[in-house]
Protein backbone atom coordinates (compact mmCIF):
# COMPACT_ATOMS: atom_id res chain seq x y z
CA UNK A 1 0.00 0.00 0.00
CA UNK A 2 1.40 3.40 -1.00
CA UNK A 3 1.41 6.29 1.42
CA UNK A 4 2.20 9.93 0.78
CA UNK A 5 5.51 11.04 2.25
CA UNK A 6 5.38 13.35 5.28
CA UNK A 7 5.86 16.99 4.40
CA UNK A 8 8.20 19.18 6.46
CA UNK A 9 6.68 21.23 9.26
CA UNK A 10 6.06 24.81 8.09
CA UNK A 11 4.29 27.91 9.40
CA UNK A 12 0.65 28.36 8.43
CA UNK A 13 -2.32 30.56 9.14
CA UNK A 14 -4.85 28.09 10.50
CA UNK A 15 -8.61 28.37 10.92
CA UNK A 16 -10.45 25.57 12.68
CA UNK A 17 -14.17 25.48 13.39
CA UNK A 18 -16.97 23.04 14.03
CA UNK A 19 -20.70 23.08 13.38
CA UNK A 20 -22.74 23.78 16.51
CA UNK A 21 -25.57 21.50 17.54
CA UNK A 22 -24.33 18.63 15.35
CA UNK A 23 -24.25 15.92 18.04
CA UNK A 24 -27.39 17.19 19.79
CA UNK A 25 -29.29 17.18 16.50
CA UNK A 26 -28.42 13.51 15.95
CA UNK A 27 -29.75 12.69 19.42
CA UNK A 28 -33.00 14.67 19.25
CA UNK A 29 -33.94 14.58 15.56
CA UNK A 30 -32.88 11.22 14.18
CA UNK A 31 -35.57 11.44 11.50
CA UNK A 32 -34.11 14.67 10.12
CA UNK A 33 -30.45 13.56 10.07
CA UNK A 34 -30.37 13.06 6.25
CA UNK A 35 -31.63 16.63 5.78
CA UNK A 36 -28.91 17.95 8.10
CA UNK A 37 -26.22 15.92 6.37
CA UNK A 38 -27.33 17.29 2.99
CA UNK A 39 -27.08 20.84 4.33
CA UNK A 40 -23.60 20.20 5.74
CA UNK A 41 -22.52 18.56 2.50
CA UNK A 42 -23.77 21.51 0.44
CA UNK A 43 -22.12 24.00 2.82
CA UNK A 44 -18.79 22.19 2.55
CA UNK A 45 -19.02 22.04 -1.24
CA UNK A 46 -19.76 25.76 -1.25
CA UNK A 47 -16.67 26.30 0.91
CA UNK A 48 -14.50 24.34 -1.52
CA UNK A 49 -15.94 26.27 -4.46
CA UNK A 50 -15.14 29.55 -2.70
CA UNK A 51 -11.55 28.42 -2.12
CA UNK A 52 -11.29 27.27 -5.74
CA UNK A 53 -12.30 30.75 -6.98
CA UNK A 54 -9.51 32.30 -4.91
CA UNK A 55 -6.96 29.83 -6.25
CA UNK A 56 -8.00 30.46 -9.87
CA UNK A 57 -7.68 34.22 -9.54
CA UNK A 58 -4.51 35.48 -11.28
CA UNK A 59 -4.11 38.28 -8.72
CA UNK A 60 -5.15 36.44 -5.57
CA UNK A 61 -4.07 32.91 -6.42
CA UNK A 62 -0.99 33.37 -8.59
CA UNK A 63 0.38 36.76 -7.57
CA UNK A 64 -0.71 36.99 -3.91
CA UNK A 65 -0.47 33.20 -3.37
CA UNK A 66 -3.82 32.96 -1.58
CA UNK A 67 -3.67 29.17 -1.67
CA UNK A 68 -6.00 27.83 1.02
CA UNK A 69 -6.02 24.12 1.83
CA UNK A 70 -8.94 22.45 3.54
CA UNK A 71 -9.64 19.31 5.55
CA UNK A 72 -13.13 18.18 6.59
CA UNK A 73 -13.82 15.49 9.17
CA UNK A 74 -17.22 14.86 10.77
CA UNK A 75 -18.49 18.29 11.88
CA UNK A 76 -15.01 19.88 11.90
CA UNK A 77 -13.39 21.99 9.20
CA UNK A 78 -9.74 23.02 8.98
CA UNK A 79 -8.50 25.74 6.61
CA UNK A 80 -4.86 26.71 6.35
CA UNK A 81 -2.55 28.84 4.21
CA UNK A 82 1.25 28.75 4.31
CA UNK A 83 2.96 31.97 5.40
CA UNK A 84 5.58 33.80 3.31
CA UNK A 85 8.25 36.46 3.86
CA UNK A 86 6.71 38.85 1.33
CA UNK A 87 6.28 42.56 2.11
CA UNK A 88 2.52 42.24 1.53
CA UNK A 89 2.24 39.27 3.90
CA UNK A 90 -0.20 41.15 6.22
CA UNK A 91 -2.49 41.61 3.19
CA UNK A 92 -2.41 37.83 2.60
CA UNK A 93 -3.28 37.28 6.26
CA UNK A 94 -6.21 39.68 6.07
CA UNK A 95 -7.37 38.03 2.84
CA UNK A 96 -7.30 34.67 4.64
CA UNK A 97 -9.44 36.03 7.50
CA UNK A 98 -11.80 37.63 4.99
CA UNK A 99 -12.17 34.27 3.20
CA UNK A 100 -12.98 32.59 6.53
CA UNK A 101 -15.59 35.27 7.29
CA UNK A 102 -17.22 34.75 3.88
CA UNK A 103 -17.35 30.99 4.48
CA UNK A 104 -18.81 31.47 7.96
CA UNK A 105 -21.48 33.81 6.58
CA UNK A 106 -22.35 31.29 3.86
CA UNK A 107 -22.85 28.50 6.42
CA UNK A 108 -25.29 30.66 8.39
CA UNK A 109 -27.25 32.47 5.69
CA UNK A 110 -27.60 29.60 3.23
CA UNK A 111 -27.94 26.64 5.59
CA UNK A 112 -28.72 28.02 9.06
CA UNK A 113 -25.55 26.35 10.38
CA UNK A 114 -23.71 28.29 13.07
CA UNK A 115 -20.03 27.57 13.66
CA UNK A 116 -17.50 28.11 16.44
CA UNK A 117 -13.75 28.19 16.08
CA UNK A 118 -10.45 30.03 16.10
CA UNK A 119 -7.71 31.42 13.86
CA UNK A 120 -4.04 31.07 14.81
CA UNK A 121 -0.60 31.14 13.23
CA UNK A 122 1.43 28.03 13.93
CA UNK A 123 3.56 25.12 12.80
CA UNK A 124 2.15 22.07 11.05
CA UNK A 125 2.78 19.40 8.46
CA UNK A 126 0.07 19.03 5.82
CA UNK A 127 -0.27 16.23 3.27
CA UNK A 128 -2.97 14.06 1.68
CA UNK A 129 -3.19 11.67 4.64
CA UNK A 130 -2.99 13.80 7.74
CA UNK A 131 -2.43 17.19 9.37
CA UNK A 132 0.05 17.25 12.22
CA UNK A 133 1.59 19.92 14.43
CA UNK A 134 1.30 22.36 17.34
CA UNK A 135 -0.67 24.76 15.16
CA UNK A 136 -3.59 22.32 14.96
CA UNK A 137 -3.54 21.89 18.74
CA UNK A 138 -3.60 25.66 19.22
CA UNK A 139 -6.46 26.12 16.72
CA UNK A 140 -8.55 23.40 18.40
CA UNK A 141 -7.84 25.05 21.76
CA UNK A 142 -9.10 28.38 20.41
CA UNK A 143 -12.32 26.67 19.29
CA UNK A 144 -12.82 25.45 22.86
CA UNK A 145 -12.33 28.99 24.19
CA UNK A 146 -14.80 30.52 21.73
CA UNK A 147 -17.83 29.28 23.77
CA UNK A 148 -20.35 31.07 21.53
CA UNK A 149 -21.07 30.82 17.76
CA UNK A 150 -18.05 32.87 16.74
CA UNK A 151 -14.56 32.49 15.33
CA UNK A 152 -11.87 33.97 17.58
CA UNK A 153 -8.60 35.44 16.33
CA UNK A 154 -5.53 34.93 18.50
CA UNK A 155 -3.94 38.05 19.97
CA UNK A 156 -0.56 37.76 18.20
CA UNK A 157 -2.33 37.85 14.83
CA UNK A 158 -4.38 40.90 15.85
CA UNK A 159 -1.21 42.70 17.04
CA UNK A 160 0.49 41.90 13.74
CA UNK A 161 -2.43 43.38 11.81
CA UNK A 162 -2.81 46.45 14.02
CA UNK A 163 0.91 47.26 13.85
CA UNK A 164 1.14 46.96 10.06
CA UNK A 165 2.03 50.12 8.15
CA UNK A 166 3.08 50.25 4.52
CA UNK A 167 4.00 53.94 4.53
CA UNK A 168 6.45 55.11 7.19
CA UNK A 169 6.19 58.50 8.89
CA UNK A 170 9.48 59.52 7.27
CA UNK A 171 8.26 58.62 3.77
CA UNK A 172 4.98 60.43 4.40
CA UNK A 173 6.72 63.61 5.61
CA UNK A 174 9.12 63.52 2.66
CA UNK A 175 6.20 63.17 0.24
CA UNK A 176 4.42 66.15 1.84
CA UNK A 177 7.50 68.31 1.41
CA UNK A 178 7.72 67.31 -2.25
CA UNK A 179 4.05 68.14 -2.79
CA UNK A 180 4.55 71.57 -1.15
CA UNK A 181 7.52 72.25 -3.42
CA UNK A 182 5.51 71.41 -6.52
CA UNK A 183 2.58 73.55 -5.36
CA UNK A 184 4.91 76.53 -5.00
CA UNK A 185 6.33 75.96 -8.48
CA UNK A 186 9.70 74.89 -7.11
CA UNK A 187 11.76 72.15 -8.67
CA UNK A 188 11.84 68.65 -7.17
CA UNK A 189 14.30 65.90 -8.02
CA UNK A 190 13.18 62.88 -10.02
CA UNK A 191 13.98 60.74 -7.00
CA UNK A 192 11.73 62.87 -4.74
CA UNK A 193 8.89 62.68 -7.26
CA UNK A 194 9.33 58.93 -7.56
CA UNK A 195 9.36 58.49 -3.77
CA UNK A 196 6.29 60.71 -3.53
CA UNK A 197 4.39 58.43 -5.92
CA UNK A 198 5.50 55.36 -3.94
CA UNK A 199 4.40 56.97 -0.66
CA UNK A 200 1.04 57.93 -2.17
CA UNK A 201 0.50 54.34 -3.29
CA UNK A 202 1.56 52.94 0.10
CA UNK A 203 -0.70 55.40 1.94
CA UNK A 204 -3.62 54.16 -0.15
CA UNK A 205 -2.75 50.54 0.71
CA UNK A 206 -2.53 51.56 4.39
CA UNK A 207 -5.95 53.17 4.27
CA UNK A 208 -7.53 50.19 2.54
CA UNK A 209 -5.80 47.72 4.85
CA UNK A 210 -6.81 49.53 8.04
CA UNK A 211 -10.40 49.91 6.82
CA UNK A 212 -10.75 46.18 6.16
CA UNK A 213 -8.94 45.29 9.37
CA UNK A 214 -11.21 47.53 11.45
CA UNK A 215 -14.41 46.00 10.12
CA UNK A 216 -13.41 42.33 9.77
CA UNK A 217 -11.46 41.94 13.03
CA UNK A 218 -13.53 43.34 15.90
CA UNK A 219 -12.95 43.41 19.67
CA UNK A 220 -15.47 41.91 22.06
CA UNK A 221 -16.36 42.62 25.69
CA UNK A 222 -14.59 39.53 27.08
CA UNK A 223 -11.18 40.69 25.74
CA UNK A 224 -11.48 38.53 22.63
CA UNK A 225 -11.18 39.41 18.95
CA UNK A 226 -13.80 37.93 16.65
CA UNK A 227 -14.34 37.60 12.91
CA UNK A 228 -17.12 39.90 11.67
CA UNK A 229 -18.86 37.69 9.12
CA UNK A 230 -21.66 40.21 8.49
CA UNK A 231 -19.53 42.95 6.98
CA UNK A 232 -19.34 43.58 3.22
CA UNK A 233 -16.52 45.80 2.00
CA UNK A 234 -17.89 49.03 0.54
CA UNK A 235 -15.09 50.66 -1.42
CA UNK A 236 -17.00 53.94 -1.54
CA UNK A 237 -16.25 54.36 2.18
CA UNK A 238 -12.59 55.00 1.36
CA UNK A 239 -12.36 55.67 -2.39
CA UNK A 240 -14.02 58.32 -4.50
CA UNK A 241 -16.40 56.89 -7.17
CA UNK A 242 -14.23 58.30 -9.97
CA UNK A 243 -11.17 56.55 -8.54
CA UNK A 244 -13.12 53.28 -8.30
CA UNK A 245 -13.89 53.54 -12.03
CA UNK A 246 -10.20 54.07 -12.74
CA UNK A 247 -9.33 51.09 -10.54
CA UNK A 248 -11.82 48.88 -12.38
CA UNK A 249 -10.39 49.91 -15.74
CA UNK A 250 -6.90 49.11 -14.50
CA UNK A 251 -8.03 45.73 -13.18
CA UNK A 252 -9.75 44.97 -16.48
CA UNK A 253 -6.48 45.67 -18.30
CA UNK A 254 -4.19 43.90 -15.82
CA UNK A 255 -6.32 40.82 -15.16
CA UNK A 256 -9.52 40.34 -17.24
CA UNK A 257 -10.18 37.06 -15.42
CA UNK A 258 -10.29 38.83 -12.05
CA UNK A 259 -12.36 41.65 -13.48
CA UNK A 260 -14.91 39.15 -14.73
CA UNK A 261 -15.28 37.65 -11.25
CA UNK A 262 -15.03 40.66 -9.00
CA UNK A 263 -16.19 43.73 -10.93
CA UNK A 264 -19.68 42.86 -12.27
CA UNK A 265 -22.26 44.66 -10.15
CA UNK A 266 -19.63 45.15 -7.43
CA UNK A 267 -19.24 48.82 -8.32
CA UNK A 268 -22.94 49.48 -8.27
CA UNK A 269 -23.50 51.24 -4.94
CA UNK A 270 -27.23 50.56 -4.92
CA UNK A 271 -26.75 46.82 -5.45
CA UNK A 272 -24.00 46.72 -2.83
CA UNK A 273 -26.26 48.41 -0.29
CA UNK A 274 -29.13 46.09 -1.18
CA UNK A 275 -26.83 43.10 -0.69
CA UNK A 276 -25.88 44.30 2.81
CA UNK A 277 -29.54 44.93 3.62
CA UNK A 278 -30.41 41.40 2.50
CA UNK A 279 -27.64 39.92 4.65
CA UNK A 280 -28.93 41.72 7.74
CA UNK A 281 -32.54 40.77 6.98
CA UNK A 282 -31.71 37.10 6.44
CA UNK A 283 -29.46 36.91 9.48
CA UNK A 284 -32.14 38.58 11.60
CA UNK A 285 -34.76 36.07 10.49
CA UNK A 286 -32.50 33.08 11.22
CA UNK A 287 -31.50 34.36 14.68
CA UNK A 288 -35.11 35.17 15.55
CA UNK A 289 -36.10 31.62 14.63
CA UNK A 290 -33.45 30.17 16.97
CA UNK A 291 -34.45 32.51 19.81
CA UNK A 292 -38.08 31.41 19.48
CA UNK A 293 -37.00 27.75 19.28
CA UNK A 294 -34.94 27.83 22.49
CA UNK A 295 -36.35 30.89 24.29
CA UNK A 296 -38.65 29.10 26.74
CA UNK A 297 -39.05 25.84 28.69
CA UNK A 298 -42.78 25.25 28.24
CA UNK A 299 -42.25 21.81 26.73
CA UNK A 300 -39.91 20.58 29.50
CA UNK A 301 -41.24 18.68 32.52
CA UNK A 302 -40.54 20.23 35.91
CA UNK A 303 -38.47 17.25 37.07
CA UNK A 304 -36.21 17.38 34.00
CA UNK A 305 -33.65 19.86 35.31
CA UNK A 306 -30.91 18.62 32.99
CA UNK A 307 -33.04 19.35 29.92
CA UNK A 308 -33.71 22.88 31.19
CA UNK A 309 -30.00 23.46 31.79
CA UNK A 310 -29.16 22.21 28.30
CA UNK A 311 -31.85 24.48 26.81
CA UNK A 312 -30.52 27.56 28.61
CA UNK A 313 -26.97 26.77 27.50
CA UNK A 314 -28.12 26.74 23.87
CA UNK A 315 -30.22 29.87 24.35
CA UNK A 316 -27.24 31.83 25.65
CA UNK A 317 -25.35 31.04 22.46
CA UNK A 318 -28.08 32.63 20.34
CA UNK A 319 -28.38 35.57 22.71
CA UNK A 320 -24.71 36.21 21.97
CA UNK A 321 -25.41 36.05 18.22
CA UNK A 322 -28.30 38.47 18.68
CA UNK A 323 -26.03 40.88 20.58
CA UNK A 324 -23.42 40.63 17.82
CA UNK A 325 -26.07 41.22 15.14
CA UNK A 326 -27.43 44.29 16.92
CA UNK A 327 -23.96 45.75 17.43
CA UNK A 328 -23.22 45.43 13.70
CA UNK A 329 -26.57 47.08 12.89
CA UNK A 330 -25.89 50.01 15.20
CA UNK A 331 -22.39 50.58 13.82
CA UNK A 332 -23.76 50.50 10.27
CA UNK A 333 -26.68 52.76 11.31
CA UNK A 334 -29.17 50.10 10.24
CA UNK A 335 -31.32 50.19 13.37
CA UNK A 336 -34.37 48.98 11.44
CA UNK A 337 -32.76 45.52 11.37
CA UNK A 338 -32.10 45.33 15.11
CA UNK A 339 -33.60 42.30 16.87
CA UNK A 340 -35.88 43.42 19.70
CA UNK A 341 -36.43 41.03 22.60
CA UNK A 342 -37.69 40.90 26.17
CA UNK A 343 -35.84 38.76 28.72
CA UNK A 344 -37.54 37.14 31.68
CA UNK A 345 -37.13 34.21 34.01
CA UNK A 346 -38.93 30.86 34.11
CA UNK A 347 -39.74 30.61 37.82
CA UNK A 348 -40.08 26.82 37.66
CA UNK A 349 -36.43 26.33 36.70
CA UNK A 350 -35.06 29.82 37.50
CA UNK A 351 -33.71 29.94 33.96
CA UNK A 352 -33.47 32.78 31.45
CA UNK A 353 -36.25 33.10 28.88
CA UNK A 354 -36.44 35.42 25.90
CA UNK A 355 -39.34 36.69 23.80
CA UNK A 356 -38.85 38.15 20.32
CA UNK A 357 -40.69 41.46 19.83
CA UNK A 358 -41.41 41.67 16.12
CA UNK A 359 -43.66 44.71 15.75
CA UNK A 360 -42.42 47.18 18.31
CA UNK A 361 -41.74 50.90 17.78
CA UNK A 362 -38.35 51.64 16.26
CA UNK A 363 -37.44 53.83 19.23
CA UNK A 364 -37.11 50.72 21.41
CA UNK A 365 -34.08 49.69 19.34
CA UNK A 366 -32.00 52.23 21.25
Amino acid sequence: MEHSAPNPIKEYYIAYFDILGYKEFFRQHADKVPELLNSIHDAIQRTKAHISILKQSPLLGEFAQINIKERVFSDNILLCMETTEEVLEPVRLLAFIKAVSDIQRGFILHYGLFVRGGIVKGQLSFNDDYVFGQGVIDAVSMEGMAQYPRILIRGDIVNELNNTRFCSEEAYERALKTVEKLKKGENASEEDIKQCAVANNNCFIDRLFQYINEYIVVPWDDDCWVVNYLHIIDMTDIIEPTVIKQFCKALLTASPKDAEKFIPEANNQDQQKQSFELILQTHKRIVQFELKEYGNYDDIALDNIKAAEAREKILKKYIWVMTFHNRVCRKAQKTEHIILTRCNCDTRFLKTTIEVLEDQPKALAD
